[in-house]
Order: C-alpha cells, then structure tokens, then sequence
C-alpha cells in the first residue's frame, strides 16, 4: 500500500514537473511566435513602403518625363531613329517612338490627353486673373508675350517649361494656339501680387489686387508711342553652304540697296557646332532656333517656314529685339532679292497685309483645300484672291496669328500634297480662316516664261551697275526678284542649284564660285541689254534672261566677291 502511495506520489510529481516543462515550453513558443509575427509585420511594413516609395518614386519620374513632354522635344535633337508616327494634327497628336515602350507610352500625348488640355486650360485662366488679361489679348508677339510672363513669374512664382513649349509647338499638343505662347507653371496657392516691369522709364504691364484691367496703351512705351513702324524683313534657312550664299546675297543686296529696318536671318538648325559665315552688317542677325523639317524619318523643310516665324515671335529664340505689334514683318524667301529701296508701309493696317501673285490659279483651292477652309473657301471672287505668296507683309500681331495656323495646316496638308507650293497654299487659307485680307501686288518678277510676271512694269537699269526695277503707277510695298528657275542665254546656263556645294566659308574664290559668261556670251547680253521686255516674243524671252542674270547671277557673284575682299583676304595674308 505505501509502495503504491509512493508510486502515485512520484507520478504525481512527474506529471507536476512535466506540466511546468510543458507551460515553459509553451510560454517559449508564445515568445517565438510573438517574436516571429512582429518580425513579419515589420518585414511587411518594410515592403509595403519600400514598394509604395518606389511607386512613388517612379509616378514622380513618370510625371516628370510627363512635364518634359516627349523626351524633351524628341530628346532635344530629332534622333532620326526615332520613328514618330503623326496621326492627328488637328487637336492633341498621338504618336509612338520605338525605344522605352513604358516610358513613351506613359508620355506621349494619347495617355491622358483631356486631363493635359484641362491643365492647360487652368494654366491659361490662372495667367489671365492674375494679369486681369483678356483671352484676345494673348495674340500679341512674342516680345510682349516674354515681358508678361516675365512680370507674372516675378510676380506669383512659377517657370517657364521650355520642353512644353518646344513640344507645343512640334506636336501641337497645346489645343489652344494662342496659350503656346504662354506655357507657365504657376504656384497657385500664392495668387496674384502687385508688380511692375519698367521700360524705357513708363510702367510696361501692372496688376492689382483687383485684378483691373489694363489699358492697351500700357503696353506700349514711350519710345514705342513716337516712333513709325519698324520693318523686320525675315527668312528661313537652314544650316547649309547652300543657303549661306544666299544670305550673303540678301545681306549685301539689303546694304547697298539700303533697305530700311532689319534683316533676319531664321535658321532652322539642331547642330550646335555649325559655324556661320562672317559678317559686318549692323541691320542683319541671325535667331537659332530647332529645325522643324525633320520629324522622325520624314524630312520635308518646306515645315520650317511657317513653324519658324511663329517659333520667332512668339518668343522662344534667344532674340531681344522683336517686332512690337504694330511693327512690320516682311516674310521674304532666302532666294529672292530686292530690287529698289523704295519700301512703302502705308497699305499695311490691322488685318490687312500685302503679297505677291503667284500663278497658282484657283483650282488647287477645290481639289486640295476645301476641307481644309472652314467654309471660308467656298466664294472666291477672283482667282488672284487664293493665287499669291511671299513676300507676305504683316503687321507683327497679324503674321505671329498667321503663323500659328499656317504651321498647323502645312502639317494637317501634308498627307494630301507634297509639292513645294503646300506652304503657300496653307499661308492662304490660313488667312481665309483668320478674316485677314491680303492686297495682291504684281511686285515680285523670276521667270521668263510666265506672262502673268509684271515684265510690262519691268525697267533697265541706268548702267551694268544698276539692276532693274519695276515701275508702278501705284507704289508697290516691295519689289523683289525671286531666282526659283534656270537662266540662260545662247551657251550660257545658271541655276541656284548647280551651287548647292558653295561654300563661301572655304574663301576659296578661283574654285569655289560661280561660273561666268563666255566671251560671246557676254557680248551677246551687251547687245540685248535695253530690248522691250513685253510683251512675249523670242526676242523678249532672251532679253528677259538678260535682265534676270542681271538682277541675279550679278548681284550674287557682287555679293560672294565682297566677301572674300572682307573676310578672306586677310586668312590669305
């Protein structure tokens, strides 16, 4: 019996003891798992931000390379791998490039198109309260444009995009043409402030609390109230020999023709190192800005015209010094010449411009631009209203509206014609659409064949020395020869194009130059000179020939020879 007691009592205290072992045990697997699940919440904590912080991260980069629009306008240099297919011009462009699928579908246009047109629409109605502006008021130049953001970034804070605006201006993203110009980041939380710029001592633009509105009067310095309108004659180019000839030609035409204001060479141009010819005319410069031809792989330059006046005044170059509103741009071709100092401005008012007749016709208006006209095409009362061309002459408010719809359309044109004349047609129905009215002067001459050219108003000069002129009983705003065809007379033959390789850089005239008449060829243009130039006979054509090569081939091999006595024989010596 006791040994069964003791037996019991031993079991009972192994069993007391194992009871604690286990309890032990239990509260150590309690602490473990305790341990082990914090571990885990802590592990998860870590991931889940470290995953919400890269997302974060990578909303930021994307939202970043968003402000950046496109890979900082086609990563800044037009990449010609870079395939970019346009689909629509008309309103918010969608397009796709090959490399970084991911980034570029996030980018481009088509993710969130309306969510960037309402953006753009707050940005615009936030510049207009502060600067108590009117939405019509936003289609003055660039030189305008620039002094009052200047004032509203000094005013509320904020920057200028410059990839958005270059993007805004390639793709036509925007939506508004008018708010191109005007692509600020605002820090909306500050609102408007008083501010001031001062120009030439009088208050240029102001704000108050009240948001008043300005006096369009403001705008104008005192300078500005007393002087005439300046008159800014402008090419386009791009960075070749070939087109540096030609602007050595214009600068030494428009210096010794002594062609009032200024003259503005646009070059259209994405390689940094190219060196421009010397010069040492104080009326003339030259405004960088992208070349807007290339567009992936379609390289069409006839784009640069239009997209680079509208790129100039709209202020987006590094140029101090552009039109006011009421100043004058004479869009001129870098192949064409001036014949006469006699420039007369008095026909130039708002929304009223001068250009010159092409022989265009009126037909291409119903097999090509219909669709295009708004309705604005359906009447034409005279062939001669929808058959003109450059030079166009504006006053500066006009041509910059002009120009922001003449690129849009020369785009939205191109799939349905790619002649060289798509930029004149578009220039036509772009001002169509905009209710301006161009006065057709029969005041620029350049083929011989053409009988609608002004050959009855066309004169000899006084001597070799003198070119040419057109004589009008009305005084023509500018008369210019335009050299777009082939010249030639008995042997001899010249045409801009057999010179594409001129490089007047080289200084190296015995081998780089034009060629020149024969002897006989010479006499023979000796004894034509002073023949009637109208009306069309074979007598006449070759006497036309004559006055053209004189008007042309002379004045530019005038122009290359006093290069080289100014720039190159000093390399020589």
């Amino acid at each position: 019996m006791v040994a069964l007691d003791l037996r019991r009592s031993n079991h009972a205290a192994k069993s007391r003891n194992e009871v604690k072992t286990l309890g032990r045990k239990k509260d150590k697997l309690s602490l473990e798992a305790k341990v082990m699940s914090f571990a885990l919440l802590m592990a998860g904590w870590f991931l889940g931000n470290t995953y919400n912080l890269g997302k974060k991260i990578n909303q930021s980069d994307m939202a970043s390379s968003r402000e950046k629009l496109k890979r900082n306008f086609i990563r800044s240099n037009h990449d010609k791998s870079s395939k970019v297919i346009v689909t629509d011009t008309t309103d918010a462009t969608h397009f796709k490039n090959d490399p970084n699928t991911q980034a570029d579908l996030m980018t481009a246009p088509d993710a969130g198109v309306s969510e960037k047109m309402r953006g753009y629409e707050q940005l615009k109605k936030d510049f207009l309260d502060g600067t108590g502006k009117q939405e019509e008021d936003l289609a003055m130049t660039g030189n305008g444009l620039k002094k009052q953001v200047k004032a509203f970034r000094e005013g509320v804070g904020g920057s200028v995009d410059e990839a958005r605006v270059n993007s805004c201006y390639f793709f036509h993203i925007c939506g508004i043409e008018q708010f191109c110009s005007l692509v600020v980041i605002l820090t909306p939380s500050q609102g408007p402030k008083n501010f001031e710029v001062v120009e030439d001592g009088v208050p240029f633009l102001s704000n108050t609390a009240t948001n008043e509105h300005y006096d369009e009067n403001e705008k104008i310095s005192a300078t500005t109230k007393l002087r005439p309108p300046r008159l800014f004659s402008v090419f386009s180019t791009e960075c070749s020999p070939f087109h540096d000839w030609q602007a050595q030609t214009l600068i030494h035409n428009h210096k010794k023709q002594g062609i009032q204001g200024f003259l503005v060479r646009l070059l259209a141009c994405d390689d940094p190192s190219y060196v421009l010819p010397k010069h040492s005319h104080e009326k003339y410069r030259v405004v960088r800005m992208p070349n807007f031809g290339l567009r992936g792989e379609d390289d069409w330059s006839v784009r640069n015209k239009p997209f680079s006046v509208a790129y100039w005044l709209d202020g987006f170059s590094n140029d101090d010094n552009l039109p006011e509103d009421d100043d004058v741009v004479a869009s001129i071709d870098p192949d064409m010449i001036f014949l006469s100092s006699d420039v007369n401005l008095g026909s130039i008012k708002d929304n009223r411009g001068v250009a010159s007749q092409y022989s265009l016709g009126s037909t291409w208006v119903r097999e090509k631009g219909l669709q295009f006209c708004d309705g604005k095409c359906d009447v034409i009362a005279d062939p001669s209203d929808v058959s003109f061309g450059a030079p166009y002459i504006l006053r500066a408010k006009d041509m910059l509206r002009l120009a922001r719809l003449w690129k849009n359309l020369v785009d939205e044109m191109r799939p349905y014609d790619n002649s060289w004349h798509l930029d004149m047609y578009a220039a036509i129905i772009a001002a169509r659409r905009l209710d301006i009215v161009f006065t057709v002067e029969r005041n620029m001459i350049g083929n011989s064949n053409d009988g609608m050219e002004p050959w009855d108003l066309a004169m000899w000069g006084e001597s070799l020395s003198d070119i040419g002129k057109l004589h009008s009983h009305d005084p023509l705003a500018m008369q210019v020869v335009h050299y777009c065809q082939t010249y030639s007379i008995s042997s001899y033959r010249w045409s801009k194009h057999d010179y594409h390789q001129l490089d007047i850089r080289k200084c190296d005239p015995l081998n780089n130059a034009f060629n020149m008449p024969t002897t006989d060829d010479s006499v023979l243009m000796t004894e034509t000179r002073g023949v009637e130039l109208a009306p069309m006979t074979d007598v006449t054509k070759t006497a036309r020939n004559v006055w053209l090569l004189d008007a042309i081939m002379a004045v530019a091999h005038e122009a290359i020879e006093s290069y080289n006595a100014e720039f190159c024989l000093l390399v020589a010596g």
